[in-house]
């Protein structure tokens, strides 16, 4: 490792006017010290000196700027340092013949440091090739396996599936489409490491850290491994662990990485445990088992890529190791191998995060209001949700679920495209005018316009079905966290004035004023926006997506037909009322 450093060092490439500078300035530099220290040592071990200094400037620079400082330092010798100093004449042919050598032996010196420096460097670039070479033909034959399997396993499959249509047995179709969805997990898989390398070698993984409960993530991990259920991994949540701000989805893949190599390389009844600690700021995560281990030998390759152990079964492409330590790298943390005495290894993985033992986070049991009109599939994800720790209310149409949400505000809501009674983009607009929670979108459309519409109408999040159970909780979660510091509530008021937005109702000190859509509108618009200074067609065209060129004539008119509606207040109390209601007055608002 050092050799290839001061190779990479030697080889460095500045610019020539720096190499001139630098071979010039050196040669001064000595010069001057030899000629300081002139009375202690002869002209004659000041051309070693010397010539040693050329030396070492001919194992950096390029040839030109070596012979130019060779040339330099000849002549200061000659002119500084060989009687008659101050002139370039030499009296003794024996002074003259040494200086000829000097600068012939110089000369020669900066040229072949040059031309060996190349060699090397040819030597070193073939060397590369070769590795190179050979890592791609070992990628080749990894991804050849790796690929072309679960390919050859889903067309069987699906060609299978086509060629019997109705008439296949039920068992036996289901035995192949689970065969199909293994393929192509394992496809998933493999295009992940490829990307997640290439991630790593571009130098674009920025970890995003983020509060993340990390028995949670444990727990929801284990079940998306590949176990054939001759490995048992077992993992006991530590309760008293913190919360961890960490990069969650990078930790999902070193752990996945670690235990697959675990369950994939390991023999039959294998045990794999998994231990979960806090220290000082760190996340340290020990995966053990007490299979046959590691030769000790080859525990710093098995972190290498594309490196397999030799003698073991086919499979797999040789990057999981590597992904998992660069990952851990990039969170600032390490990755340390051993072999455990009593048989089998241990992984230990420390990664710096900030720790909260805020129990509101963690011990809260949040609600979700499923809005679908398919009783299956609501059926789904109650069972999916509540067996991870969540509240769960159905509504199967639109109007119901806005009434649930108004009598009892969810943490979060998962709502359904196509409901029967009212689209998915008016559900969430009369939601976004009061609901300020995370709402995350189900929808079979994956298009770029529907994401954009839905998210646009006040969606929080969108997923597309088919989804797997793990994306929808990981998605719950993050909207949940999102929600931390908000507050919603259906009604709004304004002194005495209380607007309903759920029961479309005004009440003023508790008696009920009949509006029209247009009125009520309108009040809930300068309610919302009290206080403000803005004109109020800009309000008109921001809020209810109309304009009014005519705006002061129509709101002064609205204001003067609710005014004489209200048959229970005279004319100056309307007026006094508006005046002492900043945002509310139409008056003062013109």
């Amino acid at each position: 490792m050092n050799i290839d450093r001061l190779r990479t060092y030697q080889t460095r490439k500045y610019p020539m006017s720096l190499q001139f500078a630098f071979c010039i300035a050196l040669v001064l530099l000595t010069s001057l010290l030899c000629y300081t220290a002139n009375q202690f040592i002869s002209y004659r071990l000041v051309s070693l000196i010397l010539l040693i200094s050329v030396s070492l400037l001919a194992m950096l620079f390029e040839s030109l700027p070596v012979l130019i400082a060779a040339i330099l330092s000849a002549l200061i010798w000659n002119f500084f340092f060989i009687p008659p100093i101050m002139t370039f004449h030499i009296e003794h042919a024996e002074d003259l013949v040494m200086f000829i050598l000097y600068f012939i032996i110089a000369s020669v010196n900066a040229v072949l440091s040059f031309k060996i420096r190349r060699e090397e460097k040819k030597a070193r670039e073939k060397e590369e090739r070769e590795h190179t070479i050979k890592l791609y033909n070992t990628l080749l034959n990894s991804l050849s396996h790796e690929l072309r399997t679960p390919i050859s396993a889903i067309i069987g499959a699906v060609d299978h599936l086509k060629e019997q249509g109705d008439k296949i047995d039920p068992a036996i179709r289901m035995i192949l489409l689970t065969e199909i969805d293994k393929a192509g997990i394992r496809l998933h898989r493999q295009v992940e490491n490829l990307l997640s390398m290439s991630r790593l070698e571009s130098g674009m993984l920025k970890p995003s850290s983020d509060w993340c409960d990390m028995n949670d993530l444990i727990h929801t991990l284990i079940p998306k491994l590949e176990n054939d259920g001759q490995h048992i991994v077992q993992f006991e949540a530590r309760e008293d662990c913190p919360l961890f701000k960490l990069d969650a989805g990078l930790v999902e893949q070193v752990l996945y990485n670690i235990l697959h190599n675990a369950i994939q390389y390991t023999p039959p009844n294998t045990s794999i445990q998994i231990e979960l600690n806090a220290q000082n700021n760190l996340c340290q995560i020990i995966i053990s088992d007490n299979g046959e281990g590691f030769l000790p030998e080859f525990i710093d390759k098995s972190f290498e890529k594309f490196y397999r152990l030799p003698n073991t079964k086919t499979g797999g492409s040789g990057l999981g190791l590597s992904i998992a330590r660069g990952f851990t790298e990039a969170m600032g943390g390490t990755i340390h191998l051993e072999n455990i005495p009593s048989g089998g290894a241990r992984f230990t993985l420390r990664i710096p995060a900030e720790t909260s033992y805020l129990s509101n986070l963690k011990m809260n049991k949040p609600e979700i209001l499923v809005i679908d009109d398919e009783a299956q599939i609501r059926k789904l994800l109650e069972i999916s949700l509540e067996s991870n720790g969540y509240k769960v209310w159905q509504a199967e149409t639109g109007k119901e679920g806005i009434i649930m949400a108004a009598n009892h505000p969810p943490e979060l809501i998962l709502l359904d495209i196509g409901l029967p009674d009212k689209s998915e983009h008016e559900v969430l607009k009369e939601l976004r005018t009061w609901y300020n929670r995370s709402i995350i979108m189900l929808s079979v459309l994956n298009g770029e316009s529907d994401i954009v519409s839905a998210l646009d109408n006040g969606a929080t999040d969108y997923l597309t079905k088919p989804f797997r159970t793990a994306e929808l909780l990981a998605r719950i979660r993050s909207a949940i966290r999102r929600n931390q510091t908000l507050d919603q509530s259906p009604k709004m008021v304004c002194g005495d004035i209380e607007l309903d937005i759920v029961a479309h109702t005004v009440t003023k000190d508790r008696e009920i004023i009949k509006l029209t859509s247009t009125e009520f509108n309108l009040l809930a618009l300068f309610i919302k926006n009290e206080g403000a200074r803005a004109h109020p067609s800009i309000y008109l065209e921001r809020d209810l997506g109309r304009r009014s060129p005519v705006g002061n004539t129509i709101l002064a008119g609205v204001c003067r037909h609710t005014a004489q509606k209200n048959r229970k207040q005279s004319q100056s109390t309307s007026t006094h009322h508006h005046r002492k209601r900043r945002g509310l007055s139409i008056y003062l608002m013109l």
